[in-house]
């Protein structure tokens, strides 16, 4: 897949959401923005549950065609069964049924994602993208112009913007042998090999960045609430638009390599960029919005996206080492920690103070994944150490 053409289509894609929530946050009606992020984090919670790893298993499948069409066929089944399942769930809590089923599409859409970019049809892939951005986009001009004025219509939209993935799946993944791939025992082989650590970390990685939002919900800050999910999104899609295209962009030449450390002028380049970036949208946030800025959470999401930065170099490591299974077992107890510090930082005092929080915890995670041997060195330790230093002094 041309990588230019698919980076842009991949960052508008990812912006159409961005969009919905900065016009929620800003239009005059009155919305409940922190109603609609907290539908947002489960959502995101959801996804790779939903999943199970199936794209990640259709890519590793690239030169299967026939398998990759099982895989896409079983997360089909898997999609509907989950939106019946919704379905029934709406009956009793509406937003929670709505936010299931989407999830449930989305996941779908990331299998159709993968099976598109292993077979290279890159016009479907395109138009796939175009689609998708459009509708998010057109989801973002009714909000604006009022024609949306609830949480649960908006997500109803959204919903029906991928349940076009209902059609698309059968046509693409139709053969009449592909089930009987399901029953190999390879397919089970690698499905627990490789699958199922990788569903794992996925699932973790979303609740520690979206439990904060349903602890925050839970203990009543809802006065808030709204600043400090909308500061987090904001601080989020550098993670998700800087970050993560680097670090895919670095995976092959590390794997390809004969050692297990990153040259320190790639990743050092590349905590330039991301703190760059951090920097920039810190002084934009204080320009443009000053009654929502809050200096001590943008210092203190800045170094998360940092910290994150640095976890996601060291999975590379665990994953060139085929063992992500280890990785899952030492994030499992650090997402723990730091939400349970989190809440109660949180409960004993205030909201005004879980920036404490969220930098140490951070750290916490980047240093008990890497204590060992860290892919960037003791200098990418050294860095956070500075970093978190300098933070708790100026706070």
């Amino acid at each position: 897949v041309n990588n230019l053409a698919f980076l842009i289509l991949f960052g508008l894609k990812g912006l159409g959401i961005y969009a919905v929530l900065y016009v929620i946050k800003n239009r005059t009606v009155d919305l409940d923005f922190f109603e609609f992020s907290l539908a947002y984090s489960k959502f995101l919670i959801l996804v790779p549950l939903l999943n199970f790893g199936m794209s990640s298993y259709i890519l590793r499948l690239k030169f299967s065609k026939s398998r990759q069409q099982a895989v896409l066929s079983a997360s089909y089944g898997i999609s509907i069964s989950a939106i019946l399942a919704s379905l029934l769930a709406a009956s009793y809590a509406v937003e929670t049924g709505l936010v299931v089923a989407w999830a449930s599409l989305r996941s779908l859409f990331q299998n159709v994602e993968a099976f598109l970019i292993s077979r290279q049809r890159e016009l479907s892939l395109r138009l796939l993208y175009i689609y998708s951005i459009g509708c998010l986009f057109g989801v973002s001009l009714a909000i604006w112009s009022e024609k949306l004025n609830s949480v649960p219509s908006i997500l109803l939209c959204l919903l029906a913007i991928e349940s076009i993935l209902i059609v698309i799946v059968p046509v693409l993944a139709w053969r009449k042998t592909s089930l009987i791939n399901l029953q190999s025992k390879v397919f089970k082989k690698n499905l627990r090999l490789f699958t199922g650590p990788i569903v794992v970390i996925s699932i973790i990685m979303a609740v520690y960045l979206n439990g904060d939002k349903m602890i925050i919900s839970y203990l009543g800050y809802g006065n808030v609430a709204a600043n400090y999910s909308f500061l987090f999104f904001c601080y989020f899609a550098i993670h998700r638009f800087v970050t993560t295209p680097l670090v895919m962009r670095w995976s092959s030449p590390y794997y390809n390599s004969r050692t297990t450390a990153m040259p320190i002028k790639i990743w050092l380049s590349g905590l330039g960029v991301i703190v760059f970036m951090c920097v920039i949208l810190t002084i934009s946030l204080e320009k443009m919005d000053p009654d929502v800025f809050s200096i001590s959470l943008s210092a203190a999401f800045s170094l998360l996206v940092i910290a994150l930065y640095f976890i996601n170099l060291q999975m590379l490591k665990f994953k060139k080492e085929n063992a992500i299974d280890v990785f899952a077992k030492i994030a499992i107890p650090c997402t723990l920690a730091s939400l349970f510090a989190f809440g109660l930082s949180l409960f004993f005092f205030g909201i005004e103070y879980v920036d404490y929080a969220i930098v140490l915890g951070a750290a916490f995670f980047t240093l008990a994944v890497s204590i060992k041997e860290p892919v960037f060195g003791r200098g990418g330790h050294l860095i956070q150490l500075v970093l978190v230093l300098t933070y708790l002094v100026g706070r």
